[in-house]
Parts: structure tokens; C-alpha cells; sequence
């Protein structure tokens, strides 16, 4: 099946910008504002394809691909520090029972493994025709705030 031109209605779709969405928040202010500015940098690729400003995109794609590291390593660190956490006397032991029990249903070291695979499916998105390169930013960012990071929400709920 071939692409879609721009002025078709799948065209349109995946240069319409990405919207923040509260399903993308996890309840960690840092984590947000990351993927706030995540949204921000696909939006500005969307744009340049839009305006076919097409030395745009891969300058942003990069811009995009440190922040994604930075987020992941933020997340990284960020899981590995919840689950050191101590109880501390009989609120720490109900504290760390419920920041336990979400963590464990996080997945966590799954998660944290889930990022190294992100990554070097983003390393391929260079390689696609710019409205594709539009839709994969897209799906990639919602699959992983959706699918992955909404996970997280619970264990910053049992905080």
C-alpha cells in the first residue's frame, strides 16, 4: 500500500499536531514537564513537514532523540531511588507496602529494560519519508506514555 498524500484525509492525520492529553501525566512533575517538551518537539517537526521546511526535521528529530534519553534517565533514576526507599516505623512500612505493591505492578525492570528498545527504534525513524517520520513520532510517544509510563501514575499515587 502506498503513503497517502499530504492533502489526503490519513495525510492531514498525521500532520495534525499532538496534543497534551492528561492520560500522559504520571502525577511526577519532572516526568511531565519531559513529556510536555517531548510533544512540543514533535509538534515543531510537524510543523516544518507541514511548511516542507525539511531541514528541520532531522536537526529536531536529534533535539528530540537527547531529550527522550535524558527523560529515560530521569525515569531510570528516578524508579531505582522508590525502590530503595526504607520503612520507617509503622506509616514507612504501610508507605513502602503500597509504594511496594505498585512498583511491582509497574514492572519496573521491565520498564527500565523497554527504554534501550525505544531508543533504537527512534535510531531508525531517520530513515522515513517525512510524513511517516510525522506519524511514527506520534504512535511512539503515545505507546509510551500510554502504554508505559501510565503504569507509573500508581506509584506516585502511593507516595
Amino acid at each position: 500500500m502506498r503513503p497517502r498524500a499530504a492533502g489526503s484525509p490519513l495525510g492531514h492525520a498525521m500532520l495534525t499536531p499532538l496534543s497534551w492529553n492528561i492520560g500522559f501525566a504520571i502525577g511526577d512533575p519532572e516526568i511531565d514537564a519531559q513529556h510536555r517538551h517531548l510533544i512540543v518537539l514533535i509538534n515543531e517537526i510537524i510543523v516544518a513537514v507541514r511548511h516542507k521546511a525539511l531541514e528541520k526535521p532531522p536537526e529536531t528529530l536529534r533535539a528530540f532523540r537527547t531529550a527522550a534519553v535524558e527523560h529515560f534517565r530521569t525515569e531510570n533514576s528516578l524508579l531505582q531511588e522508590l525502590r530503595s526507599i526504607a520503612p520507617r516505623g509503622a506509616e514507612g512500612r504501610a508507605l513502602s507496602r503500597r509504594l511496594s505493591n505498585a512498583l511491582a505492578e509497574a514492572k519496573v525492570d521491565a520498564h527500565i529494560a523497554r527504554h534501550e528498545a525505544l531508543l533504537r527504534e527512534l535510531d531508525g525513524f531517520h530513515a522515513l519519508p517525512p510524513h511517516s517520520l510525522c506519524m511514527r513520532l506520534k504512535e511512539w510517544f503515545v505507546g509510551h506514555a500510554i502504554e508505559h509510563d501510565s503504569r507509573l501514575r500508581a506509584v506516585f499515587q502511593a507516595m
